[in-house]
């Protein structure tokens, strides 16, 4: 006597990603790995899975064939969706998708796991090609020169834009992240957050300008403002103590799961003269390896925990050149200043008529 248990489940599916990739990496069903690969055009892949959920004693597997669709502009209909949906099926351009045809799915259960697929994209490869990937990511300057152009921002400035690019490639800093809503400025802000890097329009030349926030300069050959140059002090803080964090979480995305991680630093010196731990987290989801997220932490924490101060000062027309990010030597003996560098963060460049910078 033959006693049935169970059935096998067979779907065809289609299932739209994203706008647009460079290529499909791999393909996930249930939280577990089907497939690994470097498709980069339209094709068929085979899945060979049958027991990836436990086999038929358990929930069975996936097996069958996937057509991969670029969504490029001479894309064709597809045969199996044309098959199943009739005449009136479109091409699908302008978005990439996955077509499973008539795919085994399960076993014993009749419900459909979740797929996941792994994208690439590097955005304006064309741009500066030697500095567009940074292991396996894209460089987040190309994210905002892509942001830029194909929107119609603005001009770049060519030179600040390509030396940043090189910067982050040395520095094996890459993003891998998706624009998932909000404004073009957040998006962008977010991307700055994550770099450490200010972007502006320059006054001068009136082009898109980015400064990337680095020990890259010597107190010697700063410009310096003391009380020949500032016609006013309008404020000075210095944050208090009890003002600083000592004990920083970063979340980061971990590349092969897509899985949210985290690290936790702290900054002994600053716990011992609190007494107590003073801590915040950030989150820098564009971040996809330990290596990175521990520099980011790193350099976040440094300046979280220090007791930095805050500057507002009108000055003569010698700060006529000051742009956000540069720095300059600030002298007040009257406060007992003698040496203290300061970064711009803003400028006001005043009218024709009023010389106060």
């Amino acid at each position: 006597v033959e006693i049935t248990v169970g059935y096998r489940y067979y779907a065809g599916l289609h299932m739209v990603f994203c706008d647009a990739a460079d290529a499909l990496l791999a393909i996930a069903v249930g939280d577990k790995t089907a497939w690994t690969g470097n498709v980069t055009a339209n094709s068929t892949i085979h899945i060979d899975k049958p027991n990836l959920f436990g086999g038929e004693e358990r929930e069975g597997g996936v097996q069958g064939d996937i057509d991969v669709l670029f969504g490029g502009d001479t894309q064709g209909v597809n045969s199996y969706l044309l098959s199943k949906l009739g005449a009136n099926t479109p091409a699908f351009r302008g978005v990439v998708s996955l077509v499973a045809k008539q795919v085994y799915l399960a076993a014993l259960n009749p419900y459909i796991k979740p797929w996941k697929a792994k994208l690439k994209r590097i955005p304006a490869k064309t741009w500066q090609p030697t500095y567009a990937d940074v292991g396996g990511n894209a460089n987040p300057i190309h994210i905002i020169y892509e942001l830029i152009t194909e929107h119609g921002l603005g001009q770049i400035d060519q030179t600040s834009f390509i030396n940043a690019a090189s910067t982050l490639k040395s520095e094996n800093f890459g993003m891998s992240i998706t624009w998932t809503g909000g404004s073009i400025e957040e998006f962008l802000q977010l991307i700055l957050d994550h770099i450490g890097g200010m972007l502006f329009v320059n006054p001068t030349t009136g082009l898109f300008q980015i400064r990337l926030i680095r020990n890259d300069y010597n107190v010697s050959s700063l410009p310096v403002f003391d009380e020949t140059s500032i016609k006013e002090m309008v404020s000075y803080q210095r944050i208090a103590l009890a003002d600083t964090i000592n004990q920083l979480t970063i979340y980061y995305t971990d590349m092969n799961s897509g899985e949210e991680r985290s690290i936790c630093l702290q900054d002994l010196a600053n716990f011992a003269a609190q007494g107590r731990v003073v801590s915040d987290e950030r989150k820098y989801l564009g971040i996809t390896n330990l290596s990175l997220a521990t520099k980011v932490a790193m350099r976040d924490l440094a300046a979280s925990a220090a007791m930095l101060s805050k500057l507002t000062i009108k000055v003569s027309r010698k700060a006529y050149n000051l742009v956000p990010g540069d720095v300059f030597v600030f002298k007040w003996p009257k406060l007992g200043i003698e040496q203290m560098v300061f970064r711009v963060g803003a400028v006001n460049y005043g009218t024709l008529s009023d010389s106060t910078i």
